[in-house]
């Protein structure tokens, strides 16, 4: 991994906001990030990605959408059994469903609550992250929770 990064073209860092690392290893994960925010002084996230876990972000702090993400838990948990949790973000919640789905009910999910979400059936609910996660078959969430505030 470190001859890889070594030779590394910097001149990609030029708009950093685009950069992806996709790996299933954490230690790869924190070892790219650090060796990133050396080279560039630029502070960089980890994400996590699925395509058949639900991930959901609310940009907003307020108590309707705390509400409006509990009634989310809940009828997911219904739907799809598993547990749900939301954390609180700096500006806002994301919502996991803990539990694997297979991709055609995960996608199907996603394109109903994209749906749901144009025609203002859901106020909080991150619609470019809904589009994002259609477009890319797959869903992205920072990892920059501050607390677990709910558990169903």
């Amino acid at each position: 991994m470190k001859k890889e990064v070594a030779i590394v073209d910097e001149t990609i860092f030029k708009d950093f906001r685009l950069m992806r690392v996709n790996t299933k290893s954490r230690h790869i994960a924190d070892f790219t990030r650090a060796f990133l925010e050396a080279k560039t002084g630029l502070g960089f996230v980890l994400s996590i990605s699925s395509d058949k876990i639900i991930m959901l972000d609310i940009d907003y702090k307020t108590d309707y959408c705390l509400k409006e993400a509990k009634a989310l838990c809940k009828a997911l948990v219904k739907e799809y059994g598993g547990r749900c949790v939301i954390f609180e973000t700096p500006r806002g919640y994301h919502i996991v469903l803990l539990r694997r789905l297979n991709h055609f009910i995960w996608r199907s999910f996603y394109e109903a609550l994209f749906s749901a979400v144009r025609r203002n059936k859901f106020r909080c609910i991150d619609e470019m992250h809904i589009r994002l996660a259609l477009e890319r078959n797959y869903v992205t969430l920072r990892l920059n929770q501050l607390k677990v505030i709910h558990y169903e």
